[in-house]
């Protein structure tokens, strides 16, 4: 009986520093999902999904970052309860990123990684309006392409960032980190058009409000992130 007994007990004190000593560090094989959070958000955004953010670890030390983002927008204005006349726009934009970690160092539950990512922006926008007379018979359409009215322009962005980050578990499957880049992008927008459309005639002018911009900076995006891993 001492014999079993004892038995036990040496079985017990060796699983126990098995299971305290469990594994954080990434593996081969893992995906993750990441959300972002910003606790001194001032614009009551604590919390935003402007991309969902994974990676995928393909070993030990070496994972591919990929993100898609989507947003879109609208609104309409009544400008007259008695007649029929409105102004409508929208705006929105499509983003896709692709990139590399090296996750170079792992103690405990702390992972440090750093790497590189492309990212693409596709955006877009527009404005119409509508006139009515005093009988609501219709008047005139203007529509405006690739500009909203409100400063939204449609266009392309392009960038190129170096980041390295902190994660830190919480548990098994479960971390939040923070991360730091060097961005560089460059933006272009389209050419705004406007349209008008009356009883007699349609016209359609190219407007002047290309533009193209170039801009090189650190940045500390998102502040903090919560991600799990599969």
């Amino acid at each position: 009986m001492k014999k079993v007994l004892f038995a036990a007990i040496a079985l017990v004190a060796a699983a126990t520093p098995a299971m305290a000593e469990e594994d954080f560090a990434p593996a081969a094989g893992d995906l993750s999902i990441e959300l972002q959070f910003n606790p001194f958000s001032d614009n009551f955004e604590t919390f935003k999904m402007e991309r969902l953010q994974g990676t995928y670890m393909v070993s030990d030390k070496d994972g591919f970052r990929f993100g898609l983002g989507l947003g879109v927008h609208s609104s309409k204005n009544t400008e007259n309860e008695e007649y029929d006349d409105y102004s409508s726009s929208k705006y929105g934009n499509f983003t896709i990123n692709l990139g590399y970690e090296r996750h170079f160092f792992n103690y405990k539950r702390v992972d440090l990684y750093a790497g590189a990512e492309l990212v693409y922006t596709h955006r877009w926008a527009g404005s119409k309006a509508e006139d009515y007379d005093s009988d609501n018979n219709w008047v005139s359409t203007k529509e405006t392409i690739n500009y909203d009215g409100n400063g939204n322009k449609a266009g392309n962005d392009f960038g190129f960032n170096l980041f390295t980050g902190i994660n830190f578990s919480v548990y098994k499957g479960l971390y939040v980190g923070a991360e730091l880049g060097l961005g560089l992008d460059f933006q272009s927008d389209s050419w705004g058009k406007t349209k008008t459309i009356d009883k007699n005639e349609e016209v359609e002018s190219k407007g002047s409000n290309k533009s193209t911009g170039f801009d090189l900076a650190f940045k500390a995006t998102p502040a903090l992130r919560l991600g799990w891993t599969f």
